[in-house]
């Protein structure tokens, strides 16, 4: 994933992901974890996190591992993201 440092997702691999804002997406309001999440990358410039989430239509709890940085150019910045389970 990629995203913008106020939570905007560039790039995700689920299409419908791209151009959603993480704390305003409707999916995403159950997921503290989620939201917990968007402040951390937004107050840091490199982490790695353990993140918890609802399976999609589910009460099941997942966990991910959330590793990312931020890279630039042209005074722009970008948090990457490697997510794995």
């Amino acid at each position: 994933m990629v995203a913008e440092p106020d939570g905007t997702i560039l790039y995700d691999a689920d299409p419908k992901l791209s151009g959603q804002e993480i704390r305003n997406y409707p999916e995403f309001a159950r997921d503290y974890g989620i939201h917990s999440l968007a402040v951390h990358f937004q107050n840091a410039m490199a982490g790695i996190e353990l993140n918890s989430y609802y399976r999609t239509e589910s009460q099941n709890v997942a966990t991910k591992n959330v590793t990312w940085t931020t890279v630039g150019l042209h005074d722009t910045a970008w948090r990457v993201f490697l997510i794995s389970r």
